[in-house]
């Protein structure tokens, strides 16, 4: 009889063993998943401070547009908004320069 007890406690050793490892494994699984959910959140904070900053720039040059276009020289109105035309064009191309490498 004690025997038999024996291999049951062994049994019962083997199956909480394998519901350890099961656990384990679940758990495994929920970190990685939750590894992934912190990368694409990274990534969209990058992604948000990207466009922040950019709208930024854009909000800038507005500015300096305007402030261009109360000079009164019509050549320095047309300098000022070719300027910030052009400054805006090279900040989009850093943009997507900067997404190509990422």
């Amino acid at each position: 009889m004690g025997h038999t007890a024996q291999k049951q406690h062994t049994v019962t050793g083997h199956h909480a063993l394998n519901e350890w490892r099961h656990n384990v494994d679940k758990l495994n699984k929920a970190q990685n998943a939750d590894a992934e959910r912190v990368q694409k959140v990274t990534r969209n904070a990058v992604e948000i401070r990207r466009i922040e900053s950019r709208s930024e720039r854009i909000k800038q040059f507005q500015v300096t547009i305007r402030q261009g276009a109360s000079i009164k020289n019509d050549k320095g109105v047309v300098h000022s908004n070719h300027q910030m035309a052009a400054n805006l064009e090279r900040s989009e191309e850093v943009d997507f320069a900067v997404k190509a490498e990422s």
